[in-house]
């Protein structure tokens, strides 16, 4: 809103002199409400539409304005406020709010003849206004040469028919961050929310199949939205499902709402089940085919004080990819990612893939590479050796043993691996998936045997075993 010597709800607003007329100033004001009170205010800029000019060129000639704004201190009202007051019961300290407006200036901005948008710099007063150390009595604009006669300058006012050429406060700010911790029970649901501070934002008690329980959950939180399973509660329409990543899960009936991609290694199963029925010993991570919660899982050394050592079934990431916390005389940043093995632990193959390079680093590190689909070559290094019989050329299924770790690598012995695509570009070579299955689920469906696995595989791509002739390669 604004308001420029009571005129009162128009098209336009006026600063600076109109021959000899009363000089005009204009006052405007924007609700930033909005804007949280902890935000950090990068920007603020107002902005008009300069589209026409007030006077007689017969007897005065144009004048360029510069026109300034200013942080008004008083208060006033849009439909009362004239040249002597700010509402109707409340004078301003001086005739056009003389008296009422800081008189450091913010910014200044030159108005020619040229029709066009102008703007103003008003960072610091709404970053006061948002962070409550001054009150938001809105903003002044005057001409520096407001006692000239001459012409006025007009701009387009907030009542104007064509909204685009209203004027309007652009602000850019970054909202404070809290940071929030999950409390956990021992299948991954999400019990408690609590704030930095301790206080309590969220508890859920959930039935078995995911269902919360009724007067034993609380959200007060915006941020409390993973629950069962450590899952995105999407509650939209108010369908309350989950979000498994790969397809969305109705705890209500226990059912997905989609089929399992990976549904062909279970044909026993209904494809839109989870956890095969049995969600007290299960969990499902990503909505495909799940493993039980004993099997297999991958985190990261840093995020454990004892360094993640003394885990179960559990492969420990020690270096991740593009890591700049790297040993001394270690590659920085890390180009792969190193997991921790000792010497003689089995290294699998990640997919369906022909072996490109067996060969030795120029400081011995022994390594064998696989390409992949779409031609990423995958290395696996620091090995003891490689497989027995395996050479350059032969085809690899996903799960086959391609040798073993060594102890080449820096420090704590461990396997490096790393990727580059078709091109030779750098690449994360956890960022694809090369397999079919996940590890959980190879070594717990499958028990670790890559030739069950391939055999399932095989069942559902119709190759079929020709006597005497083995069985049919598809790569």
């Amino acid at each position: 809103m604004e308001n420029y010597y009571n005129k009162n709800y128009y098209s336009m607003f006026l600063v600076a002199k109109d021959r000899t007329y009363p000089k005009k100033r204009t006052v405007i004001k924007f609700n930033t409400d909005a804007i949280p009170a902890d935000a950090t205010i990068n920007s603020a800029t107002l902005n008009a539409y300069y589209f026409g000019r007030g006077g007689n060129s017969s007897q005065y000639p144009w004048i360029d304005r510069p026109i300034r704004v200013y942080r008004l201190t008083r208060d006033w009202t849009e439909s009362q406020a004239t040249r002597y007051k700010a509402t109707n019961s409340v004078n301003w300290t001086g005739d056009y709010a003389e008296g009422d407006y800081n008189p450091a200036h913010t910014d200044e901005s030159l108005v020619t003849l040229t029709y066009q948008w102008h703007d103003w710099d008003v960072t610091n007063i709404v970053a006061d206004w948002v962070s409550q150390v001054q009150p938001n009595c809105g903003l002044l604009l005057k001409a520096t040469n407001e006692d000239e006669p001459g012409y006025d300058v007009r701009f387009r006012s907030s009542e104007y028919s064509t909204t685009s050429y209203r004027p309007y406060l652009e602000v850019n700010y970054t909202k404070a961050f809290t940071k929030h911790y999950y409390l956990k029970d021992h299948l991954g649901n999400i019990r408690v929310t609590i704030d930095e501070d301790g206080q309590v934002k969220g508890y859920n008690d959930y039935y078995p199949f995911g269902l919360r329980m009724p007067e034993r959950a609380m959200s007060s939180s915006s941020t409390d939205i993973y629950k069962f399973s450590s899952k995105e509660l999407d509650e939209e329409n108010d369908l309350d499902w989950y979000y498994f990543g790969a397809r969305y899960y109705d705890p209500a009936i226990g059912r997905f709402f989609s089929v399992d991609q990976l549904s062909h290694l279970a044909p026993d199963m209904t494809p839109y089940h989870y956890t095969h029925n049995n969600p007290l010993n299960r969990v499902d991570l990503d909505g495909n085919i799940d493993w039980p919660l004993k099997g297999n899982s991958a985190v990261n050394k840093k995020d454990y004080k004892n360094g993640a050592w003394g885990l179960k079934n559990t492969v420990v990431r020690t270096s991740t990819y593009l890591d700049t916390d790297r040993p001394k005389g270690a590659s920085n940043p890390h180009i792969g990612i190193d997991y921790r093995a000792t010497v003689g632990t089995d290294v699998y193959s990640l997919g369906d893939g022909k072996v490109s390079k067996i060969g030795k680093t120029s400081k011995g590190a022994k390594y064998v590479t696989v390409e992949y689909k779409d031609g990423d070559k995958v290395r696996f290094l620091h090995l003891d050796k490689s497989a027995d019989g395996l050479k350059e050329g032969h085809i690899v299924y996903e799960g086959q043993i391609i040798g073993e770790a060594g102890k080449t690598g820096t420090r704590v012995q461990h396997l490096h691996i790393d990727a580059v695509d078709k091109n030779g570009k750098q690449i994360d070579p956890e960022g694809k998936k090369y397999g079919s299955v996940s590890n959980k689920t190879f070594f717990n469906q499958y028990g670790g045997d890559y030739q069950r696995l391939k055999k399932a595989k095989d069942a559902e791509k119709g190759v079929v075993e020709k006597r005497g002739q083995g069985l049919v390669q598809q790569y």
